[in-house]
């Protein structure tokens, strides 16, 4: 059996170095920050467009994304819980 340190470890998603990374590739440029944290998808699509129309809207955007969708991800809501392929149990 997995315990849940091996779980968390296995999954690079939730390390904390990842987090740190995303928000530095955010820094240079949002969209790729979103994208190294969330992959390809509507989140990445939205930081795109706010990006595109000025720097700033899509900086703020991305850090939003990166450390309060985090917060919300770690606390295990039901959206979360099914947007991240976790499981109950």
């Amino acid at each position: 059996q997995e315990t849940t340190k091996e779980k968390t470890m296995c999954c690079p998603a939730d390390n904390g170095m990842n987090r740190l990374c995303s928000m530095i590739c955010a820094w240079v440029l949002p969209p790729l920050g979103v994208y190294w944290r969330f992959g390809c998808g509507c989140h990445l699509f939205v930081n795109t467009i706010l990006t595109l129309l000025f720097y700033v809207p899509g900086l703020i955007h991305a850090f939003y994304l990166i450390i309060v969708d985090d917060r919300t991800r770690d606390a295990g809501n039901a959206n979360g819980d099914i947007e991240y392929g976790r499981h109950a149990g």
